[in-house]
């Protein structure tokens, strides 16, 4: 009879224990049993037999058959020090029956502010692509220079050619030969050619313009697609056919300004070279040309 009420007390003993046990399931599918000795708001600490063990509330799905919602916290870094305030885990308030514990209620958390570090540096990719970027900058602005340089001196010198070509042939007057479009009217009075021939040169130059403006803008709009690699070509094909165009009519005109400096025709035909320019890398082979068939004409007796 003693026996069997030692065994009673001891079967009660082990029942009460799980009575009073609390039951977690974690999101692995593992069940623990245990009693929760502390509750915060992103861990429990469970009693397992005297070994205490903390579980974060992320890792677990369920305490106690209920479900364990954790509210996702979002957080923008900013190199400010400001301070942002940003909800964290919300749980209902009142007490656990089971655990007996308090539950705290809901609560909002305040990001701790916030300043960047006065040893603050640029990150290494960073201050690799800002070396090239000055660098090309360099390049660019000194390419811009030179081309300044050059059509300045290709203007004075070509400037100097016509009027001395004018001042020959007893043409004036000879301050025109420095201003731009009205040296065409001073080549004419020279060539002894019409003023309406004004409009090839001026409607030479109006398309180019249009047609350079419209493809740098479709190729801005339309990116590096393929319809921006298409205007690139018919671009340069229109290029080709305004400067031919320009390259008959300069080699007609300085034919005509040859006769009139009592020199054979075919010299000042060859200004017709002009047309090199619209071929890449060699068009400093007209310039050159050019140069020496005005100076020829100019300063020759």
């Amino acid at each position: 009879m003693r026996n069997k009420v030692i065994c009673l007390c001891f079967i009660s003993l082990l029942f009460l224990g799980n009575v009073f046990c609390d039951t977690i399931i974690l999101k692995s599918g593992k069940q623990v049993e245990g009693s929760i000795k502390e509750r915060t708001n992103d861990a429990v600490k469970v009693d397992m037999e005297g070994v205490v063990i903390t579980y974060y509330l992320m890792d677990i799905d369920s305490i106690n058959g209920q479900k364990v919602i954790i509210e996702s916290v979002t957080v923008t870094e900013k190199v400010s020090p400001q301070t942002t305030p940003v909800p964290t885990e919300t749980y209902p308030g009142g007490k656990d029956e089971s655990s007996g514990l308090q539950v705290p209620g809901d609560q909002e958390e305040t990001i701790p502010e916030t300043s960047a570090p006065s040893s603050f540096k640029v990150s290494p990719g960073l201050e690799k692509s800002t070396v090239p970027l000055g660098l090309a900058a360099g390049v660019v602005g000194g390419m811009i220079l030179l081309v300044l340089f050059m059509g300045i001196i290709i203007y004075v010198y070509t400037s100097i050619c016509l009027q001395f070509i004018a001042k020959k042939t007893g043409n004036e007057p000879l301050f025109l030969a420095w201003i731009p479009f009205a040296h065409h009217f001073l080549r004419f009075k020279i060539a002894k050619m019409n003023y309406l021939w004004i409009f090839v040169p001026v409607g030479v130059f109006f398309l180019s313009f249009i047609g350079g403006f419209s493809v740098s803008l479709f190729n801005a709009l339309s990116g590096a697609g393929k319809a921006a690699v298409t205007a690139n070509p018919i671009f340069m094909i229109l290029n080709f056919f305004l400067t031919a165009i320009y390259a008959v009519f300069s080699g007609f005109l300085w034919y005509k300004i040859s006769l009139a400096r009592n020199k054979k025709g075919w010299i000042g035909a060859l200004m017709a070279i002009s047309i090199l320019n619209a071929v890449p890398f060699v068009s400093f082979i007209s310039l050159i040309g050019c140069g020496v068939i005005m100076g020829y004409l100019a300063f020759s007796e």
